[in-house]
């Protein structure tokens, strides 16, 4: 959904730190992203969502202020597309 909003762009140069990682495992990028418990210790390179796994919702707002794009307008498009997929499939569950 970022992607829609910002042709791809924003997601560029975008570090993802996830789990049991060393330091030194982890490059030098302006747009760093820390997500979850495991990985705070390294919450200081960048933005930080906590929870063990953090929660959705945080997950992308942290990611969008990261990358300077909507949260609100990301998640919406998220809550729409997962809406449509409902309404397409869930005949399949009366079979």
């Amino acid at each position: 959904a970022v992607r829609e909003f910002t042709g791809g762009e924003a997601l560029s140069d975008l570090t993802v730190i996830l789990g049991n990682v060393r330091r030194d495992e982890v490059p030098e990028t302006e747009k760093t992203v820390v997500l979850g418990k495991c990985a705070r210790r390294l919450a200081h390179l960048g933005l930080f969502a906590q929870g063990c796994p953090p929660m959705c919702e945080d997950i992308i707002r942290t990611i969008c202020e990261a990358t300077g794009s909507d949260a609100d307008m990301v998640i919406a498009s998220l809550n729409q597309e997962r809406n449509r997929r409902w309404e397409d499939t869930k005949h399949l569950l009366s079979r």
